[in-house]
């Protein structure tokens, strides 16, 4: 993507965590032509500048979920349940998480709990349903004890809490 601001011209890769997955790459681009690229420039010129592939994940799952929160015309929150699909496998046949994707799954609860809860308490969506909810919960705690990570055992604690204050506020 190149966008021109100003008298400055950047050409950009997008990366998200679904690009890493392969899934989602066709949709990106649409989606920051039909934004304003003043308001985003920076952001993504930090996403993208970061040493670690693990941390371009974190950094451009916690955009997008900060967008979904922060925005009532913007709604990323399918790609939260790719983030929980990821982390916490099919149910028929359950795996065990990898530590970024685990991570990936908490930024949307610790940035977006309240949309994500929005849309299970209104039946708003049908991909988001109390059960599902609930499980991806029991995930996480269960995560807790798999995980010798600081920094994933932290992130996990933090997504827990904002699902126990959405769903205490209920």
């Amino acid at each position: 993507i190149t966008w021109v601001t100003g008298v400055q011209t950047c050409a950009l890769p997008i990366y998200t965590f679904a690009d890493e997955l392969g899934s989602f790459s066709e949709y990106l681009p649409a989606f920051l032509q039909s934004v304003e690229p003043m308001l985003i420039d920076t952001q993504i010129l930090w996403l993208l500048t970061s040493q670690t592939t693990s941390r371009r994940w974190e950094n451009a799952t916690t955009f997008f979920a900060q967008l979904t929160a922060a925005s009532a015309n913007t709604d990323f929150s399918l790609w939260a349940l790719t983030a929980f699909q990821y982390a916490f496998g099919p149910w028929e046949t359950p795996t065990s998480p990898t530590g970024i994707a685990v991570r990936a799954a908490c930024l949307w609860y610790v940035h977006a709990a309240d949309r994500l809860w929005t849309h299970v308490d209104n039946d708003q969506q049908q991909d988001y349903k109390r059960g599902k909810w609930d499980r991806y919960k029991q995930c996480l705690i269960d995560s807790q004890s798999e995980f010798t990570d600081v920094g994933t055992r932290k992130e996990i604690g933090h997504a827990l809490a904002q699902i126990k204050r959405v769903e205490a506020e209920d």
